[in-house]
């Protein structure tokens, strides 16, 4: 089992410093896990963008924090945000024809389809993601039904 934590300012700013922090763990840990880093970074970066921006409200005074944790079987990965939280279930369909060309509404998608699991927790003035990928053979894309909308 390893792990690395990280904390920093609810800024987009940081998203390169967590860029090679994730490389550098996938890198020295996860070579032999059949894992797909650049489709699971794609989930990280949702996770992070959406906690600093809607969770965070881009305060800098706001920390989000990251964790990645890999154990034999999957890779696990907590992102913790300091905002009030949302209804996942009253969040629209984009693959819906209607919603096709608004400009964002993708990211939760985009992660329930490239990760085995994506679940939020709420508690008062916290929001907790979690996330977990199962170690197998190689890169899986968007395809089959993971994580169905």
């Amino acid at each position: 089992m390893v792990r690395i934590h990280f904390s920093f300012p609810s800024r987009t700013s940081f998203l390169p410093g967590i860029e090679a922090l994730y490389r550098q763990f996938m890198s020295d840990f996860a070579a032999e896990s059949g894992l797909c880093p650049d489709e699971i970074f794609l989930a990280v970066v949702e996770g992070v963008v959406n906690a600093v921006k809607h969770g965070n409200g881009e305060d800098p005074e706001k920390n989000v924090d990251v964790e990645l944790l890999l154990t034999e079987e999957a890779l696990h990965i907590t992102i913790k945000d300091l905002g009030k939280g949302f209804c996942p279930e009253t969040l629209a369909d984009p693959t819906h024809p209607d919603n096709i060309t608004l400009p964002g509404g993708r990211g939760i998608f985009l992660m329930k389809r490239l990760m085995d699991s994506v679940e939020y927790h709420f508690s008062p003035g916290q929001t907790v993601l979690e996330m977990k990928i199962a170690c197998r053979g190689g890169c899986h894309g968007m395809e089959g039904d993971r994580g169905a909308w």
